[in-house]
């Protein structure tokens, strides 16, 4: 739950409080859930979109995911990725990508409405990067224009 939906749903049973005894108690709970829930859903998928060949990304949720090829994002070194939200696979440009010293990573991606925040981490090793790719973990922020947002874990490979 994001602080802005944590904000709402205090607000609202603090309004709720305030209003007289004669209200149903189910149908406050589920107009609480109702703030409290975020309309944008990253869902998974297995098909690599054709623009994705060569060096590229492929995230999903956690291990068991990537090994089943259930990805929730995916991309080229270069400019492209692919995230499928609400059901919808969308092609994302990539803005900005920022190599830390530490050996993170951080990419931001725009497709209106939405915007992508990336931070992610080898775990393959320190002393594996004569690999030709990567085993890396972080987390997925994605952002609509209309202020909701989601947060996911990642778990994949970078490489050629």
């Amino acid at each position: 739950m994001n602080f802005n939906n944590i904000i709402l749903t205090v607000c609202f049973i603090i309004l709720m409080s305030c209003r007289s005894g004669n209200s149903n108690n189910k149908d406050e709970k589920e107009n609480a859930y109702k703030l409290s829930s975020s309309p944008l859903t990253i869902d998974t998928f297995s098909e690599t979109p054709a623009e994705i060949s060569g060096c590229s990304c492929f995230y999903s949720t956690d291990s068991v995911e990537f090994k089943q090829l259930k990805y929730i994002y995916v991309s080229d070194f270069n400019e492209l990725s692919f995230m499928k939200i609400n059901g919808k696979l969308i092609q994302f440009k990539q803005t900005n990508i920022n190599r830390k010293q530490n050996g993170s990573l951080e990419i931001t991606a725009t497709c209106k409405p939405y915007e992508l925040f990336i931070t992610v981490k080898s775990i393959s090793g320190e002393n594996k990067q004569e690999e030709e790719y990567s085993l890396e973990a972080g987390v997925i922020i994605v952002r609509d224009d209309k202020g909701n947002s989601i947060t996911k874990p990642l778990y994949g490979s970078c490489g050629c």
